[in-house]
């Protein structure tokens, strides 16, 4: 089996390459790897009536994100101020 890959400059070291298997869905893609559904397709430049098929290569994009539990007296400002 060969294949191949396009590296982009844009792809990062903390992206995923995933080999799609039996029974693997967009949705069930996306619920694996806690992404949204509507970036999966994006970034694979898929449709939202796109079928995937065991062997197929998909790019999961790590976005960056965090869980954070307000504090008393926390503003929007002083929020963001933390995370840039």
């Amino acid at each position: 089996m060969s294949v191949n890959v396009n590296i982009l400059d844009d792809k990062k070291v903390e992206d995923i390459i995933y080999f799609v298997k039996d029974g693997d869905t967009i949705s069930s893609v996306a619920d694996k790897f806690c992404v949204k559904i509507n970036d999966l397709i994006f970034d694979n430049d898929l449709s939202y009536n796109d079928v995937i098929e065991s062997g197929d290569i998909l790019w999961i994009r790590k976005r960056n994100t965090a869980i954070y539990i307000v504090k008393p007296l926390d503003t929007l400002d002083s929020i963001s101020q933390k995370f840039n």
